[in-house]
């Protein structure tokens, strides 16, 4: 009996150790437990926000689909407007080429007046020339006749002077 009661002690002896080692265990057990907890609050947080994400992009691509087909309707818009432009700009070719022969149309009689200018200018120098001479010879018989008349004038104050000595005489 005695060996039985050593072989129940020796059980409840490793039943002890073994007890404190599944307390140590249970300790750890709890420790992973609460890391475990805190994991999953962290991970449902992450699965609202992903949740909340998600919403904003579906809000995104709803938005996305509707400014696509804003911009389609501008690319057709563009797409007239280019058109339009082009036309416009044959047009204005056109319109370039009419200006350009009017030009040398315009410069072809600029050419004709320049010529018929030169000439009457060198025609009207030739009569201005010839006034000139004649200026300068009435000019100087103006001269001459200037100085006739100072000498005239002269000779008329002289005789004034014996005229009214005469007269101052016959009174006197």
């Amino acid at each position: 009996m005695e060996e039985i009661l050593r072989q129940i002690l020796n059980e409840l002896k490793e039943m002890r150790s073994n007890f404190s080692g599944l307390k140590e265990d249970v300790g750890t057990l709890k420790e992973g437990q609460g890391r475990l907890e805190n994991e999953v609050a962290g991970l449902k947080k992450d699965v609202v926000t992903l949740k909340e994400d998600t919403a904003s992009l579906k809000e995104d691509v709803v938005t996305l689909k509707e400014d696509t087909a804003s911009l389609k309707e501008d690319v057709v818009t563009l797409k007239e407007d280019t058109a339009s432009l082009k036309e416009n700009v044959t047009t204005l070719k056109e319109d370039t080429a009419c200006l350009k022969n009017g030009q040398d149309r315009i410069e072809t009689k600029v050419d004709h007046l320049t010529l018929e200018l030169r000439s009457n200018f060198k025609f009207t120098n030739d009569k201005l020339e010839e006034h000139k001479k004649v200026f300068d010879v009435v000019a100087g018989e103006i001269k001459n006749a200037k100085v006739d008349i100072e000498f005239l004038s002269g000779k008329t104050g002289k005789h004034d002077t014996e005229i009214n000595q005469i007269l101052s005489k016959l009174r006197g």
